[in-house]
């Protein structure tokens, strides 16, 4: 059965500045199947069959982009389209609740995860705008809770990513957390007031941080006198009448109309994702595809008391070198087909979203998933529907691909092995999967790159090259990766079973309040915890393993004895160090 709607909705919550037409559609149909394959294969493919469908309109060329997803009864997402002040485009595709077969809307509520960000951002620039707040100020002016680190972190600091502080998820991951926890803001700041190292100076580089965005969330809240929800409500979500949206700070509330978060199996069906984050800040923002519509055509034409907010938030930060970012205030600053936009994307507990933005067109775009999709690049197409004709050559990797060779097997294992990052215990991992190699860095996905030159090749994922350099005698000695020269390192001969017994012991992080047991067993290394078990460990070479934490290296004192554990889950942790027991 399939059901259709196509008409104006009376009961729209309509800004009275503004007359916006909405269009709202939902289908349901009968067969299950795996919606993230198709909804790839038509976001990649679909181009040539929506620019060959001239008597359509837009919003039509739009439905035809998720037609697939609306006659199937998986997860699916909602989707508003805005022009200057008007909703040219608003539907839902697919179902909120497979349980009880929902049908996604427009007025569904879903997880933003960090599409939370920009929202943080205003906030800020609002309390900076107002005198309450200085981008310069200590963050410990606000929380004296925050540590010293023998350095000044100012609030500009988290705003730009800069602040060296660790991020939440993979930190508290080492700590023991797991995705079936119920996690809360409170835990989230223990861990950053107890944080004993930055990763970097501040300032003097760009490192995504969830956790400085929690700690906004915080300087808002302590600054204002309100929560942080109840700020948000007050100054930005009442008076756009996004009624829908909240800042979730219970995980038990019960919010009408929500969607479930779905992964998909390997056999194809789907399972439902525990999703129990109050994360303030930095994501846990619920909304709908409309009231996202409003906060697009509100960054779009703001009212004047917010257009000193707005520019603020549209000024990008810069390192303490000059160097300008392509980040401030939760809005990503990015080019697509030419044209400058502006926007977030969001992942969390099996939600996908993107806000974007193209400031100069006055055009946005809202996507909201309840399953793994690529919604940056649902985006680009939906923009491509409406404004093709001011864009620009479709960009490389979009319009065409490197040619791809053929190369043996045997030329294959030529480049295979691993390749010394400038972080200690770092590297990148470079595998051969049948005619393909792989790419992998410590803490990182592994993705497939296909020649183009004999010693060149592409990553599609990263929409980048890597190469490979010879040294005199002809043998592969270097990985060239953004400008980064890797040499490549001999993996080496694992230690025997009782050069591993120097490893073993208890490892403690005063910072984490936690420990790891390293035992050997069976002749191999393993890491204990409580929480998450027994891992055995591999070793790569030196005092540098690897297991479900993609780097663990030991430590060792002038003597050469082994006295810490150090833990790397990713960049933007950088390494957690636990001291031996003695």
């Amino acid at each position: 059965m399939r059901i259709w709607f196509r008409a104006t909705n009376p009961t729209l919550r309509i800004p009275p500045r503004s007359r916006r037409r909405w269009i709202v559609r939902s289908r349901r149909g009968a067969n299950r199947i795996a919606v993230v394959v198709l909804l790839a294969w038509l976001i990649v493919s679909g181009w040539g069959s929506l620019a060959a469908a001239g008597d359509k309109s837009q919003s039509d060329r739009v439905d035809a982009l998720f037609s697939a997803i609306a006659d199937r009864t998986g997860p699916g997402l909602a989707v508003a389209v805005v022009r200057k002040d008007a909703v040219v485009h608003a539907a839902g595709y697919g179902f909120a609740n497979l349980e009880h077969e929902v049908p996604i809307t427009p007025d569904t509520v879903f997880d933003t995860a960090s599409v939370a960000k920009p929202f943080t951002g205003f906030a800020v620039a609002s309390l900076i705008e107002s005198g309450a707040i200085a981008p310069d100020d200590a963050v410990r002016e606000h929380l004296s809770q925050f540590p010293g680190f023998g350095h000044t972190i100012a609030i500009a600091h988290l705003i730009h990513h800069t602040s060296g502080i660790r991020d939440w998820p993979g930190t508290l991951s080492v700590a023991g957390w797991r995705m079936d926890d119920v996690l809360g803001q409170e835990r989230i700041l223990d861990m950053a007031f107890n944080q004993r190292s930055l990763i970097f100076d501040p300032g003097t580089a760009f490192r995504y941080s969830n956790t400085g965005y929690i700690l906004l969330a915080e300087v808002v809240a302590r600054a204002s006198g309100l929560s942080f929800r109840e700020w948000l409500h007050e100054h930005l979500f009442a008076p756009l009448e996004m009624t829908r949206t909240h800042v979730r700070d219970d995980h038990t509330e019960i919010v009408p109309g929500r969607a479930s978060g779905y992964l998909r199996r390997p056999d194809g069906s789907f399972r439902r994702v525990p999703n129990n984050l109050s994360a303030a800040g930095s994501s846990s923002l619920f909304s709908t595809a409309r009231d996202l519509a409003a906060w697009l055509m509100h960054m779009n034409d703001p009212q004047t008391r917010d257009s000193p907010i707005v520019e603020r938030m549209l000024t990008r930060g810069r390192l303490n070198d000059g160097t300008e970012l392509p980040y401030a205030y939760g809005l990503f600053h990015g080019t697509y087909r030419g044209l400058p936009t502006v926007g977030h994307s969001g992942g969390w507990a099996g939600f996908h979203s993107q806000l974007m933005l193209f400031p100069d067109q006055r055009f946005g775009v809202a996507i909201l998933a309840n399953t793994a999709i690529d919604a940056e690049r649902a985006a680009h197409r939906i923009a491509d529907i409406y404004l093709d004709d001011r864009m620009g050559p479709r960009e490389r990797g979009e319009r065409e691909r490197p040619a791809v060779l053929a190369l043996p097997k045997e030329a294959l294992e030529l480049f295979t092995g691993f390749y010394r990052l400038h972080d200690e215990g770092q590297y990148v991992r470079i595998r051969k999967r049948g005619d393909l190699l792989t790419f992998q860095p410590t803490g990182e996905p592994e993705t497939v790159a296909v020649a183009v030159a004999e010693q060149e090749f592409h990553l599609p994922a990263r929409d980048t090259q890597i190469a490979f350099e010879r040294n005199r005698t002809g043998q592969v000695a270097y990985l060239l990766h953004r400008d980064q020269r890797l040499p490549r390192v001999v993996e080496g001969n694992a230690p025997d079973p009782d050069a591993l017994q120097e490893y073993a012991g208890i490892y403690e992080s005063e910072e984490l309040r936690t420990s790891y047991h390293v035992t050997v067993e069976d002749g191999a290394l393993t890491l204990r915890h409580p929480r998450h078990g027994t891992i055995p460990l591999s070793h790569i070479r030196g005092d540098d393993f690897e297991g479900v934490f993609p780097a663990v290296t030991f430590g060792r004192d002038a003597e050469g004895a082994v006295e810490e554990l150090r833990i790397h889950v990713g960049p933007r942790t950088g390494d957690i160090r636990f001291s031996k027991r003695r």
